[in-house]
């Protein structure tokens, strides 16, 4: 199955094939059902002063923030599913930047809001847009540089795993933008988004799957879990860390229920499947052998309330009408 072409690095090969969709690499969506880190302090109702901790220490906002720079497209996620809107925002897992990049923040935030010269390093293209805080991965902001950020405005770096603790993240960012209901709101939503996709794939719960990309004719595996949060479970080649390659002849490593590969082009994915032992895997039997667009790439490892939206809707789409899942044997 192929559906319509539609963060961050994980190595030079890669971003040199995709400078358009780069994967937030080794990270992985948590489970939608985890609850919520509460541990911040602050007014649940969005009264302020309020105090986060964070990375590198407690930071106190003691009005609500009008001017926030966004270094992280996760976080712009975020802010817009709680109503808010960055003064600025950039990412520099994207070589191209653009929001036909991200199609899960399409219509929720305007392109012209990137700004291609910001980044942890370059203070003063922070500076300009005179925020009032800024937010970033600890990956980009290391201490050094978030002394340097604290002299220009409060700085936010989350103290939890990108992706894999999406909600407490959202929780905090709620607290300091005085959205906390809306954050709540927002991951329960979520959850039950994906409550709702559970039951609509009933007959692959439990079942196996590995994902990966296709490139310079090898499966690149990849150890990303967005499936895990649908019901399915990591087949036993999944790589929990790393991405390790299978050529053309190892092809029959592919065990799995499920297998999705992102195809970041027409030829790739044709000679892929004009190759014989392919149509040999389990999953091509199973027709669950599915090729991602490449955009799915830069989603694959992010977590957030549009992106684990975006994912699912996209999924289940893929997924519901298999004869795998119809079956459900």
């Amino acid at each position: 199955m192929t559906i319509p072409p539609t963060r961050r690095r994980i190595g030079a090969l890669v971003a040199t094939i995709l400078a358009a969709s780069l994967a937030l690499a080794g990270c992985a969506s948590s489970a939608p059902g985890d609850d919520a880190d509460d541990s911040s302090n602050g007014a649940s109702t969005g009264a302020f002063p309020v105090t986060v901790e964070t990375a590198y220490g407690d930071i106190t906002l003691d009005e609500k923030p009008e001017r926030i720079v966004v270094l992280g497209v996760d976080f712009v996620d975020i802010l817009t599913s709680l109503g808010e809107e960055p003064t600025a925002f950039a990412d520099e897992g994207y070589r191209n930047p653009g929001i036909s990049n991200v199609p899960w923040l399409d219509g929720k935030i305007s392109n012209d809001l990137w700004d291609v010269d910001m980044s942890s390093s370059n203070i003063e293209a922070i500076a300009k847009h005179n925020p009032d805080l800024v937010i970033a991965w600890g990956n980009d902001v290391d201490e050094s540089i978030y002394e340097k950020l604290s002299e220009v405005a409060p700085v936010y770096v989350p103290d939890h795993t990108a992706g894999a603790d999406w909600k407490p993240i959202a929780t905090e960012i709620g607290l300091l933008t005085g959205k906390s209901e809306e954050a709540k709101e927002q991951i329960a939503a979520v959850e039950q988004t994906y409550a709702d996709a559970r039951e609509q794939l009933q007959g692959l719960q439990g079942k196996t799957y590995l994902v990966g990309t296709l490139l310079d004719g090898q499966v690149i595996l990849s150890p990303w879990t967005f499936l895990s949060d649908l019901g399915l479970v990591p087949a036993d080649s999944h790589p929990t860390d790393g991405y390790p390659r299978l050529s053309m002849e190892n092809l029959d490593q592919l065990q799995a229920d499920v297998v999705m590969l992102v195809a970041f082009d027409d030829d790739t994915t044709n000679k892929f499947k004009s190759d014989p032992r392919v149509a040999d895997l389990p999953a091509s039997k199973n027709g669950t052998l599915i090729y991602l667009p490449a955009n799915f790439y830069g989603a694959a490892g992010r977590a957030a309330p549009a992106n684990m939206t975006w994912k699912s809707d996209q999924l289940v789409s893929l997924l519901e009408d298999t004869a795998r899942n119809q079956r459900g044997q």
